[in-house]
């Protein structure tokens, strides 16, 4: 059980089993070895209200503030939609901003047609007319492309209703229309599409610390409204901030953790002082794997902004294409997605491909620089070389961040197998909504259990698969966690 202590500290009651070779994993993703579903075209166009503005009865928000859907990002100024983003986020930004959302619209990867209908909650001054606030939004006909499963809440929603839910004030007022009833999707999605990379969620362009809170809950119950407005089961707010966390939680959220595998800087000055940091047995292990794709006669090339010309776009998107039918996945993004990248995000996109003795590009990987992070976004190859995925996502990244001195470096989802490269476990935060209140207790009590387990898990993980020499003391401090002999201590647990 998890016993909650004063300033949000809990305490894990039971002997960790640090001296057993046992990990607990957490929203492990599932394959997925079939096309996503297309959206009802019909059924989302009948349920979204586009432009329509939310009363601040709804949202209990300030009389000088309207809320309103938008159908494009391209209904605002990019630089007011990029203004947010900077007062917001200081992490996940390329992907915040308004030309990255854009060439997702605008290239088709995010549709109806693909089920995801564009349903930003923006927030303007209703004196200045300015946008103060806004929420990356998405009606949504499945659950593909979100990397916080919850295909399993959607194959229990129509069974559970029936057992779970009953008459109350609450339900009454919030009541499902009777031919819905019974449907999770559609659903609204808070995320940046295809994209399991942290942020802000909740974009706000003032800068006054009391300001920012205000909004926050200003759009927090923004989504509240618009959710029981459309008759949506649920929306859910992915890879958030704690501050946002806390915002969605006050308006009846409930909170998720999650786990990815991500590198830290300790100051390393170089390549060399990284490996220093490792046991012998993987600092030996790197460099084999390195010593491989050299042996190879492959020669890595890193290309950024005007560096990267059509023919490396067109051999990236050949060899993403060529990797997403080996795993019978999905191309969620479409070819022209890519050179609106190279065109308007030049400066944030790093490009490392792979030629092998003979001249010829056989694999690369896509990377956007954000100001403390280096983002690992898409790998894919044309040719197998053993080690070259290491090569290009995860090593050829540390040697970089380290050159420009960030912070660290996220490689996205899945993969426990990054630990050995010293990427360590780290947790992930998301918010969900869900309308019916029989439903939301059941989902509430799955997600108490799953807490244990990612606390578990990320302390399981991060001791007896450490790579470091040095004990993982200092990174699970900064998860707010420690290990106190048997127990595991969480300090800092909200939202």
């Amino acid at each position: 059980m998890l016993a909650f202590m004063a300033g949000c500290a809990l305490v894990v009651g039971w002997q960790l089993p640090l001296g057993v070779s046992h990990t607990i994993s957490v929203a492990q993703p599932v394959l997925v070895r079939a096309r996503p579903p297309l959206a009802d075209a019909g059924e989302m166009h009948r349920m979204p209200l586009t432009g329509r503005p939310l009363s601040t009865a709804d949202t209990k928000g300030s009389s000088t503030t309207t809320l309103s859907v938008l159908k494009s990002i391209s209904e605002v100024p990019s630089e007011e939609w990029d203004a947010c983003v900077r007062a917001s986020s200081d992490s996940g930004e390329p992907f915040l901003s308004y030309q990255y959302l854009h060439a997702l619209e605008s290239s088709g990867s995010v549709d109806p047609n693909e089920g995801w209908m564009v349903q930003h909650l923006v927030a303007h001054d209703k004196t200045t007319g300015r946008l103060t606030g806004a929420v990356p939004l998405y009606l949504k006909s499945h659950s593909y492309g979100e990397y916080v499963f919850d295909h399993a809440w959607a194959r229990s929603y129509r069974a559970s209703l029936s057992e779970l839910s009953e008459p109350s004030a609450e339900a009454a007022l919030h009541a499902v229309p009777a031919g819905d009833r019974n449907s999770y999707y559609p659903k609204l999605q808070g995320c940046v599409p295809f994209t399991p990379v942290a942020g802000a969620r909740l974009l706000i362009a003032a800068t006054e610390p009391l300001c920012r809170a205000s909004m926050r809950g200003v759009l927090a119950r923004g989504l509240v409204a618009l959710a029981n407005r459309l008759c949506v089961s649920s929306v859910h707010v992915t890879f958030s901030t704690r501050e946002d966390g806390r915002a969605l939680r006050a308006a009846g959220f409930l909170p998720r953790l999650g786990l990815q595998y991500h590198w830290h800087n300790d100051g390393y000055r170089t390549f060399e002082d990284y490996l220093a940091s490792l046991k012998q047995s993987r600092r030996k292990a790197v460099r084999q794997e390195r010593r491989k794709i050299h042996d190879a006669g492959i020669k890595v090339h890193r290309l950024r902004g005007a560096q990267i010309q059509p023919m490396h776009w067109e051999a990236f998107y050949g060899f993403y294409r060529s990797t997403i039918e080996q795993k019978w996945g999905h191309d969620y993004l479409k070819r022209p997605f890519f050179d609106a990248l190279g065109r308007h995000l030049t400066d944030r996109v790093l490009l490392v491909l792979a030629e092998d003795a003979d001249g010829k590009m056989v694999a690369g990987a896509l990377h956007l620089l954000g100001a403390e992070c280096l983002y690992g976004r898409l790998w894919g190859c044309g040719q197998w070389h053993d080690s070259l995925h290491y090569e290009l996502c995860y090593y050829q990244a540390i040697e970089l961040a380290i050159e420009l001195g960030l912070p660290r470096v996220e490689a996205g989802a899945q993969g426990e197998h990054k630990i050995a490269r010293g990427y360590m476990p780290t947790l992930t935060h998301s918010s969900h909504y869900l309308r019916d209140p029989g439903f939301k207790r059941a989902i509430q009590t799955m997600l108490d259990s799953e807490r244990e387990n990612a606390y578990i898990s990320l302390a399981t993980l991060a001791t007896k698969q450490n790579p470091f020499k040095a004990a993982p003391t200092r990174h699970l401090g900064r998860q707010g966690v420690q290990i106190d002999g048997q127990r595991l201590v969480v300090k800092r647990d909200c939202p």
